[in-house]
């Protein structure tokens, strides 16, 4: 079985882990199976979002840029996580929302609104899983810190609600 068929099944089945992340050196071509992974997955109308990082631009280096882009997909393919949001940033303190910090952010975008929808009915559950693609992991922010950081949060993302799945592509 081709890695691209193993990864397009993985993210189709609707049960089973929620993360799938592949590693390889520089060149060995995984920005290329990302971009392959995501067209493939808009196509069949299965991307919920993707956010493509690269070094040598800074918008798409900028490790807190990840975050407020998840959590606008997310409001943009599954109403009932919009409304929680709306209502978690109804009551959200004003600085916080401007701060540029990385757990800040997930709280208030992604955990408080999925921490709402899990206390809610499952009947609002999505009619599919909403799948991410996330390339070059490794290319966000200087050092490993933010990296690593944004990597657990990754992880508490998909552990929060079982219908979120992400495809990362990084170096080792």
């Amino acid at each position: 079985m081709t890695v691209l068929l193993q990864i397009i099944q993985w993210a189709l089945q609707a049960l089973g882990k929620q993360v799938f992340w592949m590693f390889g050196i520089a060149g060995s071509g995984k920005s290329a199976i990302a971009n392959t992974i995501a067209n493939e997955l808009d196509s069949k109308s299965f991307l919920s979002g993707c956010f493509f990082c690269k070094r040598d631009i800074p918008g798409l280096r900028d490790p807190t840029a990840l975050i407020p882009t998840l959590a606008y997909h997310l409001t943009r393919w599954y109403e009932p996580f919009r409304r929680a949001m709306l209502s978690v940033l109804q009551g959200a303190d004003r600085a916080k929302l401007d701060a540029k910090n990385l757990q800040w952010q997930f709280d208030i975008l992604i955990k408080q609104p999925l921490e709402q929808l899990r206390l809610n009915s499952e009947s609002d559950l999505p009619p599919r899983p909403l799948l991410f693609v996330i390339d070059a992991l490794d290319e966000l922010g200087d050092g490993p810190n933010p990296r690593e950081k944004l990597a657990k949060l990754l992880a508490e993302m998909t552990s929060l609600v079982p219908w979120v799945k992400v495809f990362i592509t990084s170096r080792p």
